[in-house]
């Protein structure tokens, strides 16, 4: 419940961040000189952003975790470069 609560704190703060500056915080696009898709590259700048480091109950609710995370929680795909 804890992690649902920080998630939706965090999206309202974005989404006044995104109403005040008439932008958005994070942009939606692929970073092709790291390898990235769009959506790798939208966690890739969340993750710069936040300095984010997940526990294991957040991403056991993640269907698609494994693409972005080893077993200890470590990016998989990240850590070549900042």
């Amino acid at each position: 419940m804890f992690i649902y609560i920080s998630y939706l704190i965090n999206r309202i703060d974005a989404q006044v961040f995104e109403i005040v500056v008439s932008r958005k915080l994070f942009e939606y696009a692929a970073y092709k000189e790291h390898g990235l898709d769009a959506e790798s590259g939208l966690l890739w700048q969340i993750m710069c952003f936040t300095g984010e480091e997940f526990m294991p109950e957040q991403l056991q609710v993640s269907r698609i975790a494994s693409n972005y995370f080893d077993e200890t929680c470590a990016s998989s795909i990240f850590r070549d470069f900042s």
